[in-house]
């Protein structure tokens, strides 16, 4: 029989095909088996993409996590980079502080009965209330997710005081008390730094303590009423050795953070309204005039001439108060902004009364005043062109807080302002209403503090503005703010 593939001859019997032809058939069959696994396996490939891998899914979810992790930590660190307030802010009573862009502020609550924290978008709008306080607020600082601040405890004379440094969330949540028995009453600065809250101790020496309040530690035993911080020195005050009879007792210091390096800035020189901006110190002296050194005490020059109080320096400018033209009688105080040589110096707001305080947060300057009618808290833009109203109280409806007494608006003049004021003052002496003591000074509403029992110090400043007296210090020393004023006492080293 004969192959039926090839047509060989077959001598076995029962056989179609010779071996030769069968191996060559099933190496055919093989290769087309293979080519259909092939086939197979790409499709099954293919459905495996669209449909998913378990691990792969779990593996890209894991790399989500981490990546969202890794960002909020980092927006942690940088929001824990970086000071909590600027000494110029602090000084300033630290009314006001940014972080990122948001605005914290303290002001009055609607009724001005209670002080508290508030926040405001960079752009000065979406206005929120965060904590409301029975006392008044100074000093506060942003650090990380937390806000931290002094709350002001006075008697009823306004000479003792139990102040204590707090802490609460940005949002409100988590109020602490973190300091309660270490810190001196009498200070009304505290910083938020390099993770740590420094502050002034009972016995007038330098500490600071973990931003829970735990840990405290003596930086440095000098003994001072005044400090200002930055990430890299402590400025403070110290005395003078040998001072003599009249001479300033005084003399301003700088020293690296950790509190070695101790040296005068300017040998056996006090400084004031000092703030430090890339390594270079800004002051006024004795004469309100302004100067700029570098940190070693060389290369003094005056910028600016006289009469510069309130000093804040940011960014690239210098910001302060003044008179609008104090050569020709105008007296109307101002707030300045100037290139940081002084060039360039100019009025970017002319105030109705005065204030008592600025504050700059960002390209923004946060000041109160008021007139006849009514008290505020504002930010105006850091070159004058746009304003925005963060507080007001109607003086009117002050006035009518007392015995249900109601007045119409055109009473309230400058003519007739003095009979009003009276019985506000009145009232105020008997508790009836909260505000300050009011009088009348060449047919302008001058103000001086007086705190009543329950009454906040800052509600207060607003309720009958901060004033004239602001300019009238011919020692940079004056304070409006009734609080921080009487504290000064030991903050004016």
């Amino acid at each position: 029989m004969n192959c039926t593939k090839c047509g060989k001859e077959i001598t076995e019997e029962g056989k179609t095909i010779c071996d030769e032809c069968q191996k060559e058939l099933l190496k055919e069959i093989k290769a087309e088996e293979n080519a259909s696994n092939d086939e197979a396996f790409k499709v099954s490939k293919d459905e495996k993409k669209k449909k998913g891998s378990p691990i792969v899914f779990i593996i890209a979810l894991l790399l989500i996590a981490l990546i969202v992790v890794g960002v909020y930590l980092f927006m942690e660190m940088m929001n824990n980079t970086g000071i909590g307030n600027e000494i110029g802010n602090i000084r300033n009573y630290g009314y006001a502080v940014k972080q990122n862009n948001t605005i914290y502020y303290l002001a009055p609550n609607d009724t001005s009965t209670k002080v508290g924290i508030f926040s405001v978008d960079a752009n000065g709008d979406n206005k929120k209330e965060i904590y409301m306080n029975e006392n008044d607020i100074l000093s506060l600082n942003v650090y990380g997710n937390y806000l931290y601040f002094i709350s002001v405890t006075a008697s009823e004379n306004e000479e003792e005081y139990d102040n204590k440094i707090c802490r609460i969330k940005k949002d409100g949540t988590g109020f602490e008390i973190i300091n309660d028995n270490e810190f001196n009453d009498f200070c009304y600065e505290i910083y938020a730094v390099q993770n740590k809250i420094y502050y002034i101790g009972e016995d007038s020496n330098i500490y600071k303590m973990d931003l829970n309040g735990g840990n405290r530690e003596l930086v440095s035993d000098v003994g001072t009423g005044y400090i200002g911080i930055t990430e890299k020195y402590i400025i403070y005050n110290d005395n003078k050795e040998n001072a003599s009879e009249g001479e300033d007792q005084y003399k301003t210091c700088i020293m690296n953070l950790d509190g070695t390096n101790k040296r005068d800035i300017i040998e056996n020189k006090r400084l004031y309204t000092v703030n430090i901006l890339n390594d270079v110190i800004y002051y006024t002296d004795e004469n309100l005039d302004l100067y700029k050194v570098n940190l070693d005490g060389s290369d003094n020059q005056k910028i600016l001439d006289g009469e510069v109080y309130k000093l804040i320096v940011s960014g690239n400018y210098l910001y302060y108060l003044n008179y609008a033209d104090i050569a020709n009688n105008d007296q109307t105080i101002c707030i300045y902004r100037a290139n940081l040589d002084g060039s360039d110096n100019k009025i970017i707001k002319k105030l109705d009364t005065g204030t008592s305080f600025i504050n700059v947060v960002g390209d923004w300057v946060l000041y109160m005043d008021s007139t006849l009618e009514s008290g505020y808290i504002r930010i105006i833009k850091n070159d004058g062109s746009e304003e925005k109203d963060l507080y007001s109280i109607n003086f009117m409806d002050l006035y009518n807080q007392i015995d249900n007494t109601t007045v119409d608006e055109d009473y309230i003049t400058e003519e007739d302002s003095n009979e009003i004021l009276n019985e506000i003052n009145d009232a105020i002496a008997s508790n009836e209403i909260l505000g300050n003591e009011v009088t009348t000074e060449s047919s302008n509403v001058s103000n001086q503090n007086t705190v009543t029992n329950s009454a906040s110090n800052t509600a207060n400043n607003v309720n009958v503005s901060a004033v004239n007296s602001t300019s009238t210090s011919s020692t940079n020393t004056t304070q409006t703010n009734t609080t921080a004023q009487n504290q000064n006492v030991t903050n004016t080293q």
